[in-house]
């Protein structure tokens, strides 16, 4: 937090973990938006550092939520369990039940 004291040789994480939730460049930027429009973002860098596999990432987050919304129903299962980290968060097991037959 600002105003706080670090003690000399004391371990700093610098922890961007904000990206997209800038409420001054979205509106609503805390919520999450599969047709949100005000794009722009840097998560596969830009220029000579683009992502060479940007294109297959895409293809596949459109594959898999295709494939889920065909579904009737995607029933929580249980908690998620998240995996411990200072830098990244992300989930270990996320039991999901998906009901019905897909369309």
């Amino acid at each position: 937090p600002a105003g706080c004291d670090i003690a000399e040789g004391q371990l700093v994480h610098a922890i961007v973990g904000a990206a997209h939730r800038d409420p001054r460049r979205h509106r609503d930027a805390d919520d999450f938006d599969v047709r949100r429009t005000d794009q722009g973002h840097l998560a596969f860098s830009a220029g000579v550092h683009y992502c060479f596999g940007a294109p297959l990432a895409r293809l596949e987050a459109q594959t898999l939520l295709a494939g889920l919304l065909r579904r009737p129903a995607l029933i929580s299962a249980g908690e998620p369990r998240w995996a411990p980290g200072l830098v990244f968060r992300r989930i270990i097991d996320l039991p999901l039940s998906l009901g019905g037959a897909s369309r």
